[in-house]
């Protein structure tokens, strides 16, 4: 072939590489100066591309996702679209330029000095025309046919890609309602058992009060005088709701607020926050099995003995100072006799209780506080009401302590020292049938003391001692 043939031939295969200018559009940058940032860009493309109104593209779509971007290319016949952003403050802000491909994919990315000055806006032209020149060089642009069908088959390879994800998202969405399904059959089933066994436990019942009401008419016929006294039938007898005896132990998580008033309006306060104790409680009702009025007498012992306790004494000469320890231990008791009515098949109960209590504090020599020993005579209210059997037994004590004495403390702040104290507790517990018995308990006492004539120590006026505790009590219950 001869060299002017040779010549025309390239001639044509580059007319239609000359002929297109490559066409790009400039987004608006983010962050503070995004304007400024985004002009230098501007002038930066417009050296190289033809640049379209960001406008047109605007109103195409949004250029935050690949396939947003892939639309306005496709739309607007682009080969680029530079987005940016201005991240930081001061003068550690920075201009970040990406240049995306018609295909939404990034080609190339550049970081420029903010946009502050000229020397910052010539950063900013100097990096987005370097990003487009690496966009370029990676193949960015439309320039033949071949890479036209080839961005068809990565964009065809998108769309199937996103199918098979819509489709994994339903099969999935899919196994979820089908598990909720399960769950739903599952809970409706254990509420239907649930509704079987009470209705068996009701008929059983019903069958154990019937056969015991047949029981009692022949024992009436057999010997009506002696019924109350030779009638004993606990398997069938209400007396199963209360046991004869119960015994718990636990632990207690206690404090305790000490405040004295002195004559001059100064207070001595001594503060215990949370310590262990360890608890235990019997409870019995000796006569429950028997028919007569006698069935509702109740015994009620309750100890409890401070584990670990500690106390850091401040000179109050020296406030700043080094504090000291104390050497510390507590115990208290109480025990009562009551009697309780029963209502309701013994799943009610009310009474009064009365009783003689003990609660110590003892402190080794301090400058603070001496040793209190309370002895306390007590009468209370207690209610209690049973649910779901045997299993759960809410029960509600109110009562007063009448204050017969308090050990040092006594003599410490006056001549004499009168009071007395109010407490209240808050119980949930229960007991199975095999005898396993649990209690949930909240207590709380209040001391109120007045002082009264001369002192040993400094002398004062009033007085209160405050305690609060809460714990958890496990034991066995006997009938």
């Amino acid at each position: 072939m001869s060299p002017a043939r040779i010549l025309v031939v390239l001639t044509l295969l580059a007319i239609p590489t000359l002929g297109h200018a490559q066409r790009a559009v400039v987004m608006n940058f983010g962050g503070p100066g995004g304007s400024q940032a985004r002009s230098a860009a501007v002038r930066a493309a417009s050296r190289s591309l033809q640049v379209v109104p960001q406008g047109r593209a605007a109103s195409v779509g949004s250029p935050s996702s690949r396939q947003g971007r892939r639309q306005i290319a496709r739309e607007l016949n682009l080969d680029f679209i530079i987005m940016g952003r201005v991240t930081g403050r001061g003068r550690g802000a920075h201009t970040e330029i990406t240049v995306f491909g018609s295909n939404g994919r990034e080609l190339a990315s550049e970081n420029a000095r903010r946009p502050i000055g000229q020397a910052g806006r010539a950063d900013v032209t100097r990096a987005t025309s370097a990003a487009i020149r690496t966009a370029q060089r990676r193949g960015g642009g439309r320039s033949n046919r071949r890479e036209r069908d080839n961005e068809r088959r990565r964009e065809r390879d998108d769309d199937d890609e996103d199918e098979a994800r819509e489709e994994r998202r339903r099969r999935a969405r899919e196994r979820r309602e089908r598990e909720e399904e399960r769950r739903e059959e599952a809970a409706e089933e254990r509420r239907e058992r649930r509704s079987r066994a009470r209705e068996r436990a009701r008929e059983r019942r019903e069958e154990r009060e019937e056969r015991a009401e047949r029981r009692r008419r022949r024992r009436r016929d057999r010997d009506e005088d002696e019924y109350e006294d030779d009638y004993e039938d606990d398997e069938f007898s209400d007396s199963r709701l209360i046991p004869k005896v119960m015994i718990r132990l636990g632990v207690d998580a206690r404090t305790r607020d000490v405040t004295i008033t002195l004559t001059d309006s100064r207070r001595r306060n001594f503060e215990a926050s949370l310590y262990p104790e360890v608890t235990g409680r019997i409870e019995a009702h000796p006569l429950i099995d028997r028919d007569a009025a006698l069935r509702g007498l109740y015994l009620q012992l309750d100890v409890a003995f401070a584990v670990g306790l500690r106390t850091l004494e401040t000179d109050p000469a020296n406030p700043m100072g080094e504090r000291r320890e104390i050497e510390t231990n507590a115990w208290r008791f109480l025990a009562s006799l009551g009697y309780l009515i029963p209502a309701a098949e013994d799943r009610v109960r009310v009474g009064l209780l009365v009783g003689f209590g003990h609660d110590r504090f003892s402190l080794a020599e301090n400058q603070t506080l001496p040793s209190t020993s309370y002895n306390t005579a007590r009468i209370g209210l207690v209610g209690s009401f049973g649910a779901y059997g045997t299993l759960m037994q809410t029960r509600l004590d109110i009562g007063y302590r009448f204050l017969l004495g308090a050990g040092d403390l006594s003599t410490a702040f006056g001549e004499t020292t009168t009071g007395g104290a109010l407490d209240v507790g808050l119980s949930l517990g229960g007991f199975a049938d095999v005898g396993f018995s649990y209690q949930l308990r909240f207590g709380y006492s209040r001391y109120s003391l007045r002082f009264a004539g001369p002192a040993t120590d400094f002398t004062a006026t009033k007085g209160t001692d405050s305690a609060v505790n809460l714990g958890i009590q496990l034991g066995w219950a006997f009938h």
